[in-house]
């Protein structure tokens, strides 16, 4: 009653080559095919499934021919995103997807098919998400009442109109039915945050003093000054190896590796004093250009939710407010860049990776120091 085919595809992009798995079967004199994803073994359960769904009927409510399930049509499109795209792009997308899943599942159980999505599902999905309740990590929760800000929902939005596009080119619908939605006037998004050289010493001294107390912690304070330093992503901080640093033309390198891709690779981040000073002090850890520069107590990589904490304990510590990340220190980086150091837009644009010089831009605001500074040089 149903079969088994793979087809093969490549990307323009990446040149990587990844083979998709489809059950053929027929209904109503019609052939049919559906997406199993990657895996040969998925799709023979599958194949499985549909038989016997054929022979109870199960079919019966895909009325118009190429109807698909909306859950399977968003299941064989990350895989395609998986396929194509960066891990962390596919990351991001499938927990874009997730809440609109769960919010077709709770409001409109009776629309299943792709093709009967309408602008009005949109647009009541921007006020339903608008009233949920989320934890940092993104799943539901009833213990802390944190809510999507409006760019996290335009930010689906977008994710929604890429994932209908695909459908309209795959036969699934006719219009993307998000066409005339607009978006939400991004009016809650949180300020960045800019540290003072005050604050960065308070923490500084704090993470110290936590270090003495907690052998666990070991090494914190010099991540936090190598942060501060290079203006960092926390994830090429996390991965960043031996072999990427240049003592010789002083230069640290942010390229691929086997299981990991940086959101800006092949860019070259000169050294600062601060930032020479702490690799000079740990250069001495290894001697395996594979080995990582920073490195958890037990060996192993530190994770990123874990450094987060780490931050958010010295600033508590330290009576440093607002404090939301190690990102800050990256903000923090780039704004004294440009606005005590003098650097140009373009230089730190290329710097810090930043793929638009818009974005760079908008860190020309000054900072606290700045200004007092700049008062004191003011004399009739």
């Amino acid at each position: 009653m149903a079969s088994l085919y793979s087809q093969t595809y490549k990307s323009k992009k990446t040149g990587r080559t990844v083979t998709y798995w489809y059950v053929g079967y027929i209904r109503d004199g019609r052939r049919r095919a559906k997406c199993a994803g990657t895996s040969k073994s998925v799709a023979r359960e599958l194949k499985k499934r549909i038989e016997a769904e054929l022979g109870l009927g199960k079919f019966d409510f895909l009325n118009q021919p190429g109807d698909v399930l909306i859950g399977d049509s968003v299941s064989a499109y990350l895989e395609q995103v998986k396929a194509l795209r960066k891990y962390a792009t596919y990351r991001r997308y499938r927990s874009a997807l997730a809440p609109l899943l769960r919010f077709m599942g709770e409001k409109f159980e009776t629309v299943q098919i792709v093709r009967k999505l309408a602008e009005s599902h949109f647009s009541e999905y921007q006020t339903w998400r608008r009233a949920d309740i989320i934890s940092p990590n993104g799943s539901t929760t009833s213990k802390i009442r944190k809510y999507p800000a409006f760019k996290t929902i335009n930010n689906e939005l977008s994710v929604f109109r890429s994932w209908l596009n695909w459908a309209k080119i795959a036969g699934q619908i006719s219009e993307n039915p998000l066409f005339g939605v607009k978006k939400l006037k991004t009016t809650d998004s949180r300020p960045r945050r800019t540290l003072t050289r005050l604050e960065i010493a308070n923490l500084l001294k704090a993470s110290a003093e936590i270090e003495r107390k907690r052998p666990n912690r070991r090494g914190q304070t010099r991540l936090w000054q190598f942060l501060v330093s290079t203006g960092l992503r926390i994830s090429e901080m996390s991965h960043l190896q031996w072999k990427d640093v240049d003592f010789r033309r002083k230069v640290i390198k942010v390229q691929r590796k086997p299981d990991w891709d940086p959101k800006t690779y092949g860019r070259e981040v000169p050294f600062t004093p601060g930032a020479e000073r702490v690799l000079l002090e740990l250069k001495g850890q290894s001697d395996d250009p594979d080995s990582l520069v920073f490195r958890a107590v037990g060996g192993g990589p530190i994770w990123q939710n874990r450094v987060r904490e780490w931050l958010i304990d010295c600033a508590k510590m330290a009576g440093v407010k607002d404090v939301h990340g190690p990102h800050d220190f990256r903000h923090t980086f780039i704004t004294m860049a440009l606005t005590e150091f003098g650097i140009d837009v373009p230089t730190v644009q290329k710097i810090v990776g930043h793929s638009r010089l818009e974005t760079t831009q908008a860190y020309l605001h000054p900072t606290t120091d700045h200004i007092a500074s700049a008062a004191l040089k003011y004399e009739l």
